[in-house]
Protein backbone atom coordinates (compact mmCIF):
# COMPACT_ATOMS: atom_id res chain seq x y z
CA UNK A 1 0.00 0.00 0.00
CA UNK A 2 1.41 3.11 -1.31
CA UNK A 3 0.75 5.92 1.36
CA UNK A 4 1.49 9.42 0.20
CA UNK A 5 1.66 12.05 2.82
CA UNK A 6 1.81 15.98 2.66
CA UNK A 7 4.62 18.03 3.44
CA UNK A 8 5.20 21.71 3.95
CA UNK A 9 7.56 23.20 1.25
CA UNK A 10 8.88 26.73 0.90
CA UNK A 11 9.07 27.88 -2.59
CA UNK A 12 11.18 31.03 -3.04
CA UNK A 13 10.57 33.07 -6.08
CA UNK A 14 13.38 35.87 -6.36
CA UNK A 15 15.31 38.22 -8.76
CA UNK A 16 18.05 36.52 -11.09
CA UNK A 17 19.64 39.81 -10.85
CA UNK A 18 19.31 41.21 -7.37
CA UNK A 19 18.42 38.09 -5.41
CA UNK A 20 15.22 39.58 -3.69
CA UNK A 21 12.53 38.01 -3.31
CA UNK A 22 9.68 38.97 -5.88
CA UNK A 23 6.29 38.89 -5.71
CA UNK A 24 5.05 36.09 -8.18
CA UNK A 25 2.05 33.94 -9.32
CA UNK A 26 2.87 30.78 -8.62
CA UNK A 27 0.94 27.56 -10.42
CA UNK A 28 1.79 24.12 -8.68
CA UNK A 29 0.14 20.99 -11.32
CA UNK A 30 -2.46 23.90 -12.49
CA UNK A 31 -3.56 25.80 -9.21
CA UNK A 32 -2.84 29.30 -8.69
CA UNK A 33 -1.00 30.71 -5.37
CA UNK A 34 0.62 34.30 -4.54
CA UNK A 35 4.18 34.26 -3.63
CA UNK A 36 4.51 37.47 -1.51
CA UNK A 37 7.91 38.76 -1.52
CA UNK A 38 8.90 35.59 -3.52
CA UNK A 39 7.47 33.28 -0.68
CA UNK A 40 4.97 30.65 -0.50
CA UNK A 41 4.68 27.89 2.32
CA UNK A 42 2.36 25.26 0.61
CA UNK A 43 1.06 21.41 1.63
CA UNK A 44 2.03 19.17 -1.16
CA UNK A 45 1.17 15.45 -1.52
CA UNK A 46 4.55 13.80 -1.83
CA UNK A 47 5.76 13.12 -5.71
CA UNK A 48 6.82 14.93 -8.67
CA UNK A 49 4.76 18.81 -9.48
CA UNK A 50 4.68 21.12 -12.10
CA UNK A 51 5.61 24.57 -10.95
CA UNK A 52 5.28 27.84 -12.96
CA UNK A 53 6.25 31.05 -11.62
CA UNK A 54 5.39 34.57 -13.62
CA UNK A 55 5.67 37.98 -12.44
CA UNK A 56 4.89 41.62 -14.17
CA UNK A 57 8.68 42.41 -15.78
CA UNK A 58 9.74 39.30 -15.44
CA UNK A 59 10.17 36.16 -17.83
CA UNK A 60 8.45 33.06 -16.70
CA UNK A 61 9.77 29.92 -15.84
CA UNK A 62 8.29 26.64 -15.25
CA UNK A 63 10.14 23.32 -13.50
CA UNK A 64 9.36 20.53 -11.57
CA UNK A 65 10.28 19.72 -7.75
CA UNK A 66 9.70 16.29 -6.13
CA UNK A 67 8.71 16.96 -2.90
CA UNK A 68 9.57 14.22 -0.20
CA UNK A 69 9.92 14.16 4.02
CA UNK A 70 13.53 14.84 4.18
CA UNK A 71 13.64 16.21 0.59
CA UNK A 72 14.88 20.41 0.69
CA UNK A 73 12.91 23.14 3.10
CA UNK A 74 12.74 25.19 0.22
CA UNK A 75 12.77 25.21 -3.81
CA UNK A 76 14.15 28.09 -5.09
CA UNK A 77 13.31 29.69 -8.70
CA UNK A 78 14.86 32.40 -10.15
CA UNK A 79 12.66 35.02 -12.72
CA UNK A 80 15.03 37.07 -15.18
CA UNK A 81 14.23 40.61 -15.24
CA UNK A 82 12.93 41.72 -18.69
CA UNK A 83 15.48 44.92 -18.21
CA UNK A 84 18.32 44.62 -16.19
CA UNK A 85 20.76 48.09 -15.88
CA UNK A 86 24.44 47.41 -16.94
CA UNK A 87 27.15 46.17 -14.42
CA UNK A 88 29.52 49.27 -12.88
CA UNK A 89 32.03 49.99 -15.47
CA UNK A 90 35.33 47.63 -14.67
CA UNK A 91 38.83 50.30 -14.81
CA UNK A 92 42.40 48.52 -16.02
CA UNK A 93 44.38 47.22 -13.10
CA UNK A 94 41.20 46.65 -10.53
CA UNK A 95 38.74 43.88 -9.61
CA UNK A 96 35.14 45.98 -9.37
CA UNK A 97 32.83 44.02 -7.47
CA UNK A 98 28.92 44.77 -6.76
CA UNK A 99 26.02 43.30 -6.13
CA UNK A 100 23.37 43.12 -3.17
CA UNK A 101 22.86 41.44 0.36
CA UNK A 102 19.23 40.38 1.26
CA UNK A 103 18.08 38.64 4.30
CA UNK A 104 17.89 35.13 3.71
CA UNK A 105 14.19 34.59 5.41
CA UNK A 106 12.49 37.32 4.41
CA UNK A 107 14.23 38.10 1.09
CA UNK A 108 14.54 41.84 1.67
CA UNK A 109 17.69 44.16 0.94
CA UNK A 110 19.47 45.14 3.42
CA UNK A 111 21.27 48.00 4.23
CA UNK A 112 23.87 48.58 6.15
CA UNK A 113 26.13 46.00 6.12
CA UNK A 114 30.01 45.81 5.81
CA UNK A 115 31.26 44.04 3.00
CA UNK A 116 35.33 43.80 3.71
CA UNK A 117 37.56 42.53 1.69
CA UNK A 118 41.24 41.78 2.68
CA UNK A 119 43.92 40.40 0.49
CA UNK A 120 47.82 40.09 1.23
CA UNK A 121 47.86 43.74 -0.19
CA UNK A 122 45.08 45.90 2.17
CA UNK A 123 41.72 45.78 3.18
CA UNK A 124 38.91 47.20 1.02
CA UNK A 125 35.55 48.44 2.45
CA UNK A 126 32.14 49.22 1.82
CA UNK A 127 28.84 49.31 2.80
CA UNK A 128 25.50 48.51 1.39
CA UNK A 129 23.01 51.08 0.56
CA UNK A 130 19.13 51.21 1.44
CA UNK A 131 18.61 49.05 -1.39
CA UNK A 132 21.28 46.26 -0.18
CA UNK A 133 23.66 47.52 -3.42
CA UNK A 134 27.39 47.61 -2.92
CA UNK A 135 30.16 48.08 -5.26
CA UNK A 136 33.82 47.72 -4.04
CA UNK A 137 36.55 48.84 -5.94
CA UNK A 138 39.80 46.64 -5.63
CA UNK A 139 43.50 47.16 -6.95
CA UNK A 140 45.40 44.27 -8.60
CA UNK A 141 49.11 44.20 -7.91
CA UNK A 142 50.96 43.46 -11.45
CA UNK A 143 52.86 40.65 -9.48
CA UNK A 144 53.16 37.37 -11.88
CA UNK A 145 52.96 33.84 -11.01
CA UNK A 146 51.37 34.66 -7.58
CA UNK A 147 47.83 33.39 -6.92
CA UNK A 148 45.80 36.40 -5.54
CA UNK A 149 42.88 35.34 -2.78
CA UNK A 150 40.86 37.32 -1.15
CA UNK A 151 38.56 36.84 1.65
CA UNK A 152 35.15 39.12 1.91
CA UNK A 153 33.43 39.35 4.76
CA UNK A 154 29.73 40.61 4.99
CA UNK A 155 28.66 41.93 8.64
CA UNK A 156 25.68 44.32 10.46
CA UNK A 157 24.74 44.54 13.95
CA UNK A 158 21.33 41.99 13.70
CA UNK A 159 22.90 39.53 11.55
CA UNK A 160 25.35 36.96 11.13
CA UNK A 161 28.70 37.22 9.40
CA UNK A 162 29.25 35.58 5.62
CA UNK A 163 32.33 34.87 4.66
CA UNK A 164 33.32 34.09 0.89
CA UNK A 165 36.80 32.75 0.35
CA UNK A 166 37.74 33.45 -3.56
CA UNK A 167 40.40 32.68 -5.38
CA UNK A 168 41.85 33.46 -7.82
CA UNK A 169 40.85 37.36 -7.70
CA UNK A 170 41.94 39.04 -11.58
CA UNK A 171 40.89 42.23 -13.20
CA UNK A 172 37.15 42.75 -14.07
CA UNK A 173 33.66 43.54 -12.99
CA UNK A 174 31.90 40.31 -11.28
CA UNK A 175 28.44 40.11 -9.07
CA UNK A 176 28.47 38.61 -5.66
CA UNK A 177 24.90 38.22 -4.10
CA UNK A 178 24.83 37.48 -0.85
CA UNK A 179 21.94 36.16 1.55
CA UNK A 180 22.97 37.18 5.50
CA UNK A 181 20.90 35.27 8.05
CA UNK A 182 19.09 37.31 10.80
CA UNK A 183 21.37 36.95 14.09
CA UNK A 184 20.42 33.48 15.85
CA UNK A 185 19.04 31.67 13.04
Amino acid sequence: MLLLVAVQVEVRIRDAIKGYGVSATVEVDGRKYRADNGRLRIDLDGGKHRIKAYAEGYFPIEGEITVRRGGPPAYEFFLQPRQVSPPPEGKKGYAVWYGWVVDSLTLKPVAGVNVEAKVKWGIFKTVTDTSGYYTLTIPIPEEKDVPLNVTVRFYREGYGDVVKEIAPIVEGVYRLNVDVPPAGK
